[in-house]
Formats: structure tokens, sequence, C-alpha cells
């Protein structure tokens, strides 16, 4: 701070000649000029100024032109908009300004100047680190205040601030730039069927919120709600959605299931203000009049769609009659890659994060194991117990049974008897229909490209015939049937699309760029082969595993729950 002062004092006394003590005469040494090479520099410049001023349209005019152009997204420099180069527009604004701020800078220099010899401090009042450590601080202390107030951990809160400021940021965007209707809803054919399917879809949505502490009911509902979205797809012909879309409510409510198994057969009831009820209920109306609004001012509105584009050069391009699917593996192949991976990725990090999962009895011991061991060749909380009474006789491993079953009740509220079986028609149908519905997830693969189906659709369908069998037969005879391995099925899905996406640069064209050829086969004919059927298989394959690793890790911490909780209760 010293050396700055001084050197801001000595600068000042060399041009302004202060006073006798600070002038040129009281220097250690005389000032002179600089050496010819170090004025060099600043003559170019100040030439370079000059001219770029006097002739600006010769000099930086044409780089100007060229960066305008880019700037723009022009294809030539002559589409640019008329502008001219001057050293000198007239008196306007931009010139004021400059004024004010020359005039006002010099003001300020004299007064403090005449106040406050600046050019004498070596030392400003105050420590400038201390000042900025406290500004630091504070600074953390009001990011700490608001991370605990937005980040408490409670999912209610975090879904709060997200619809909030959704609510706040589209509500801005139609405050800036609102557009009047110009072609309302006004007399549009309303078709009794859609309305009275559209009022039950509605009630489903209410009634999953009202009933949401029941859960199999919630549950229910909400899958009555999809199966609504899935009927509005095929009312607006677009079968490919409402496949995909049926068979994801599927999967998603046996997901539920599968996580709601694990949580207590009633929840907590906690006690809401009023005020918070009503604002809730406030958020959820806003936020649905909001999406409504969207969606009745695009209904509404007359728009250029690309869909006419896709429709003309999904056959001639894609080599596929079904656009859906061309556009998914295809036309958007690297948005589709970007998906699968994500898909796979959220079936690894479920199995990782469950696969770790301990359980602890009623008295807080731990059972890190998973799956946990067993003593005999036998399955569930049966083998340890047939083990137990072996050397405790066949009261104590009675008692021990329905000890073990309290505990497993007590903590997980889900659990079947222990004499359950699996339905006989259950198995012997989910065995009937395991080929039949592998068969058809094929035919929805290979038909995907010029008709209604695909990887996506045809995978879903896999897995929910792998899902059946799990219901039917359990875990432990499915991997002993199957023998299964879904995190190489998600490896292997990946490679596929990505050599798919590789191949084409051996042909000289970007990756992941799509072609197809005819092959005429005996009996048949001609036979239309495109390369986006490989990336299709990585798509099914990606789907299957990532679907059947996530259920399966579900089940398997189920099936070790049950087993740790009864062999717990075997150790005391």
């Amino acid at each position: 701070m010293a050396s700055v002062a001084y050197s801001m004092r000595f600068i000042h006394d060399v041009f302004f000649n202060g006073e006798p003590v600070y002038g040129p005469h009281a220097l250690t040494k005389t000032p002179h000029e600089p050496p010819r090479f170090m004025r060099v520099p600043v003559e170019i410049l100040v030439v370079l100024c000059l001219v770029v001023g006097i002739v600006p349209a010769l000099t930086v005019g044409p780089l100007l032109a060229v960066a305008a152009t880019g700037t723009l997204n022009l294809s030539d420099v002559s589409q640019l908009p008329p502008y001219t180069l001057a050293i000198w527009h007239g008196f306007n604004l931009p010139l004021l300004m400059s004024v004010i701020a020359l005039v006002g800078g010099v003001a300020i220099y004299f007064v403090l100047q005449k106040r406050i010899n600046l050019h004498t401090i070596e030392k400003l009042p105050g420590d400038a680190k201390l000042l900025f450590d406290v500004f630091i601080e504070n600074l953390t202390v009001a990011a700490g205040a608001i991370t605990r107030a937005t980040q408490n951990g409670s999912l209610q809160r975090y879904l709060l601030l997200i619809v909030l400021t959704a609510l706040v940021a589209a509500g801005y965007g139609v405050w800036r730039n609102h557009n009047p209707i110009v072609n309302p809803l006004v007399g549009a054919d309303a078709n009794p069927v859609v309305l009275a399917v559209g009022i039950l879809g509605i009630l489903a949505a209410i009634g999953t919120v009202v009933m949401h502490r029941q859960r199999l009911i919630a549950l229910l509902l909400m899958g009555a709600a999809g199966l609504v979205v899935a009927l509005v797809f095929v009312y607006f012909s677009a079968p490919d959605l409402a496949l995909t879309q049926l068979l994801v409510e599927v999967v998603s409510i046996i997901l539920m299931m599968l996580a709601l198994n694990f949580l207590p057969k009633v929840g907590v009831v906690e006690r809401v203000a009023t005020w918070v009820k009503w604002r809730d209920v406030g958020i959820s109306v806003a936020a649905g009049a909001g999406v409504a609004s969207l969606v009745y001012a695009v209904l509404a509105r007359p728009f250029n769609s690309i869909a006419p584009y896709y429709l003309e050069t999904t056959v001639p391009q894609g080599g596929g009659a079904n656009a859906v699917n061309v556009i998914i593996v295809d036309f958007r192949g690297f948005d589709t890659m970007g998906e699968i991976a994500v898909l796979g990725m959220a079936g690894l990090i479920v199995a990782v994060l469950l696969g770790r999962v301990a359980f602890r009895g009623e008295n807080g011991a731990q059972n890190p194991s998973f799956p946990p061991r067993r003593e005999s060749s036998g399955s569930g909380k049966a083998s340890h117990l047939r083990g137990d009474s072996r050397l405790r006789g066949n009261d104590d491993a009675k008692d021990v049974g329905e000890s073990a079953k309290s505990s497993v009740e007590a903590h997980f509220e889900a659990k079947m008897p222990e004499d359950a079986r699996p339905s006989l028609m259950l198995k012997t149908i989910a065995g009937l229909l395991m080929p039949i519905a592998i068969m058809v997830s094929i035919y929805f693969y290979l038909r995907g490209h010029n008709l209604p189906g695909g990887g996506f659709i045809a995978g879903l369908i896999f897995a929910i015939a792998i899902i059946l069998q799990y219901v039917a037969i359990g875990r432990e005879g499915v991997e002993r049937a199957l023998n299964l391995d879904y995190g190489k099925w998600i490896g292997w899905g990946l490679l596929a699309a990505g050599l798919t996406g590789i191949g084409s640069w051996f042909a000289g064209h970007p990756f992941l760029t799509s072609t197809f050829k005819y092959f005429d086969l005996p009996l048949v004919g001609a036979v239309p082969i495109a390369s986006a059927m490989f990336f299709d298989l990585g798509v099914f394959l990606c789907v299957i595993g990532g679907t059947m690793l996530a259920l399966a890790t579900l089940g398997k911490l189920g099936a070790a729950s049950s087993d740790a909780a009864a062999t717990e209760e075997v150790r005391r």
C-alpha cells in the first residue's frame, strides 16, 4: 500500500509540480525522456488510433463486416443491415455520457485533492484486509442462511421451490411477451366420449392427491390417470406414444409397489397449519392453470410445424414408414443414445446404492450381508428355521419363527405369511406367457421401423414378461432358470448403439448417420434393412437391462430384509 501511494505521489508531483518537498528538485534522480525504443510501442498505438479514428471504413470496416456476418449467422457480407463508421456522429447521448464521465472525474479528483491530499497518504484509514474478511464472512453467513432455508432435506420444500420458480419464470415471460389469442377455440366440436374420459383422468389425478395416505388406492388411481393419458395418445392417432405410455405405466406401478414395500402401511400423520394447506392449494391451482393456458395458447395460435418435413423425409432418408421410430433412431440419434445411457446409469446407481444397504434388527444389531448367507440349501426364512430346529427343538423353532415373523412385520409391514405360496394358476399362466411375450417383443422390435413399435416398446414388453416370472415363481426361481446379468445387457446395448454410430464413419458420413438397403430374399422378395435397426437393438438391450436391474435389485432387497430379520431373531 505504501509503494502504491508513493507512486501516485511521484506521478502527481512530476506532472503538476506539487509542493517543494515533493517537487522534482527533491527527487534523488533527475527525470529524463525515455529512450527511443521505449517510445516506439506507444507511437505505434497512437498512429493506429489516429488512422482508425480518421478512416475507420478503410481500416477496421472489413474486419467488422466479417465479424458481424458471423455473429448474425448470415451467409454473405451483402446481407448485413446498413450501418456507418465515422469519427464524429454529432451530439448524441453517448457523447454526453463521455463528457459527464470526464468532467465528473476531474471534479472529483480536484475536490478530493483539496480536501484530502491523497498523494501524501501512505496508508488508508482502517485495515483493508480486515474489511475484506468481514465482507466475506457476512456473505458466508448469508449463504448459509439461504441454504438452510431452501435445502433443509424436505422433498416437499424442494418441490415447492421448483414449482414456484417455474411459475415466476413463466409468468415473467408471459408478462414481457404477451400475444393476444388470434384464433380462439370457440365453437370447437366436443366429443362426449373424449370429455368423459378426460373427466375420469382429472378425477383420478385429484383422487391420487386426496387418497395419498392410502397408498394402494392412490397407486391404482395414479395408474388410471396414466391409462387416460395413453387413451389421449390413441385419440390423437399416436399409437407409438400410446403403447409406450401404457408399458411405462405398468413398469412404474410395479416399481412403486416394490418401493412401497419398505414403507409402513400407515404413514405418520403430521399436523400442517391451515395456511400451509391453502398455500399449497393455491400453488397447485396456479401451476395447473398455467399449464392449461400454455396448451390453450399453443392450440389457439397458428404455427409452422416441422411435422411435414419429417413425414416427407422419413422414407427417402430414413428408410422407414414409421416417422416416430425414424426420428428416434435416426434424426435424433444423439438424443436417444444419451437417453439410453442415462437409463442404464440409473439402473446401475440403484443397484450400487441399494446393494450395500444394511438391515438392523430390533436391538440395533446390523447385518450388512447382501444377500445374507444361508446355512442350508433351502431358501428364505424357512431354511434358517429348519437348521435351527435341529439344535433347539421344534418348540423353540416355532417360537423363533413366530418372533422372526413379527419382527419382519414390525419393520417392513408388508410381508407375506410364512405358509404363503405363489398361486398355481399364476405360475402356470406365467410359464405359458413367457415365450409368447418374448415372441411379441421381437415382433414389435422388427416392425418398429415401419409400423408402431421399436426397441423401447419391445424392451418394455420383454421386461414385463420377466417381471411376471418374478411375481409367479419368485426371485430365486427366475435366477435359477434364466441366470441373467442385467448389468451386462446395459453394456451390450451401449456397445451396439456406439458401434452403429461408428460404422457410419467408414462410409464417410458423420457419427450415427443412418442408411438402408434392400435385399432380395428367396420367396420373400425385397426386404429393406436399415442401419438404425442395430441402433434400435442397443435401445432394446438398454431398456431391458436398466429396467430389470432396478426392479430386481429392489426384489433382492426385500428378500434380504426378510432373511436378515429372521436371522437376527434366530441368533438371539
